[in-house]
């Protein structure tokens, strides 16, 4: 086990909280709305004319995922710079938590992003499936690779965000 206070313990008090203020961010309500956009365009209006089949589509579930990737980069970035952002480094400097642990917090945010980059391939599939002619289509171990591949890089772009942060 730990303590309350061990550094382990504060990472995770952190990484909850920073997760729901990265979700709220600006940036990841950009990064949602290109989300939806890709959901109307490439789930409803275009799916009908898609003749890749579902297993097709899934595969370039990585593709669809870039723009919301791009944008946790940014809401990585700009929660892990905030107390330069708002010149309140020194409140940060009296916490009782070293920058490592508080990058670490910082990182464990990944979860959120991954959450809804699965969310939107979820849908994605279920509109894909409706909306277009699939034959006899499968879902192998390639497609399913390419939906984790799709998490990964969000988990990727947040570690991207805060490792930019770190070093800037």
């Amino acid at each position: 086990g730990h303590t309350a206070s061990s550094p382990r313990a504060v990472a995770m008090t952190l990484g909850r909280v920073e997760a729901r203020e990265m979700v709220s961010s600006a940036s990841m309500g950009v990064g949602m709305g290109f989300c939806l956009m890709v959901l109307v365009l490439f789930g409803r209006v275009w799916a009908g004319e898609y003749r890749g089949g579902l297993g097709g589509n899934m595969e370039l579930y990585p593709i669809y995922v870039h723009p919301l990737a791009g944008l946790v980069v940014l809401a990585a970035h700009r929660a892990r710079t905030r107390s330069t952002r708002d010149n309140t480094q020194e409140l940060f400097d009296t916490c009782p938590t070293s920058h490592a642990t508080r990058t670490g917090g910082h990182l464990l945010t990944a979860w959120a992003p991954a959450t809804i980059a699965i969310g939107f391939l979820t849908v994605m599939t279920v509109l894909v499936s409706a909306n277009t002619f699939t034959g006899s289509d499968s879902v192998g171990a390639r497609q399913v690779a390419a939906l984790l591949g799709a998490a990964l890089l969000c988990v990727g772009a947040t570690a991207l965000g805060v490792m930019l942060a770190r070093w800037a």
